[in-house]
């Protein structure tokens, strides 16, 4: 059985939220950003919308710690 991912945080766009990706990414944290209320699907692509940043379960803390004070 896999492991669950769970949301770290939402950031107001895509752009921030890409950002504390690649932050994650760089130590080595697997991240994912997917879109809040509703998707790409239901609008249209929009970067301006709000997105969420996702890492594995098991990684949520350390996810956080890193990214206090950074984004």
């Amino acid at each position: 059985m896999g492991e669950g991912i769970a949301r770290v945080r939402i950031y107001p766009n895509e752009l921030e939220a890409r950002l504390a990706e690649g932050v994650l990414q760089d130590a080595g944290i697997r991240a994912v950003v997917r879109p809040e209320f509703g998707g790409y699907g239901l609008w249209g692509q929009n970067q301006f919308s709000a997105h969420g940043l996702w890492v594995l379960e098991t990684q949520v803390e350390e996810a956080r710690a890193l990214l206090e004070g950074i984004c």
